[in-house]
């Protein structure tokens, strides 16, 4: 199941000051292979949105420090835009047309089951992936490495947003007339991201023409990134087993409720 599941090798922010919810929610989410980073208040749920890679956000409306509100806005301006998912107890009507009026994807009431809140998020994040434009190319790998598609958009000076989704995560390459821009990768940007970025040797790619670089964090040729990376090769490699090894524990179940007397 979990390798069919849309919340595979993505990131996901569990912000609840109840510390049983959050650990049912990353038993939960981590069975779906999902790299889950918890947050007690508004300030660790932000932190948590600067260093990690974050696709989705599940959140309660009464955070320490602030609300879930705050939380949203300031995932609105974040690029890409990671889903947003209230789960509260809070059940007024006119506090959810807030909520969705700010733009969250889903308002969940508590208790609900968790199966339900899996569904409406990975629901959630399929919607994110329709939205975006049709790839121009598309393979797997490793009939085409990231190595050789980097040479490949430098020597054919393609303009666009190189995208691999692997177990490890999703990594993000744009150029520009074929000189890399920027690039990101497990929550690292710049040349790092490049160089763990060719260790990888399973998953997909996509490439989307014209689409635009959020930033420019790197200054070097694809040959010389090439270079760099090839001599770094064991170190990379490492650092994503150890990655991989440190996930989170796997869920036994999926039918216990979220949020109420009912959470175990």
């Amino acid at each position: 199941m979990s390798e069919l599941s849309a919340l595979a090798a993505t990131g996901v922010v569990v912000a609840d000051g109840d510390a049983q919810v959050r650990e049912v929610l990353r038993a939960g989410f981590s069975s779906r292979n999902a790299m889950v980073y918890e947050a007690s208040s508004l300030t660790e749920a932000l932190a948590h949105l600067q260093v990690g890679e974050v696709d989705l956000v599940i959140s309660e409306l009464d955070l320490g420090g602030g609300s879930g509100l705050d939380l949203l806005n300031h995932c609105r301006n974040l690029s890409p835009r990671p889903r947003f998912i209230f789960l509260t107890a809070e059940s007024d009507y006119r506090t959810r047309a807030q909520a969705f009026g700010a733009g969250a994807d889903d308002y969940i009431i508590k208790p609900a089951p968790l199966d339900e809140i899996i569904l409406k998020a990975e629901r959630a994040l399929l919607l994110r992936r329709l939205a975006r434009p049709a790839a121009d190319f598309a393979g797997r790998m490793p009939v085409f490495s990231p190595e050789e598609l980097v040479q490949l958009m430098e020597a054919n000076k393609k303009s666009g947003e190189l995208e691999f989704t692997s177990s490890y995560g999703t990594a993000r390459v744009w150029f520009e007339e074929g000189k890399i821009l920027h690039a990101d990768f497990i929550g690292i940007e710049g040349p790092e991201a490049i160089y763990l970025l060719f260790a990888v040797r399973e998953g997909t790619f996509e490439f989307r023409c014209g689409v635009k670089a959020p930033a420019q964090t790197i200054n070097s040729s694809a040959s010389m990134l090439l270079l760099e990376g090839m001599r770094m090769m064991d170190e990379t490699k490492a650092l994503l087993q150890a990655r991989r090894a440190k996930g989170p524990p796997r869920a036994q179940g999926g039918a216990v409720a979220v949020g109420g007397s009912g959470s175990d």
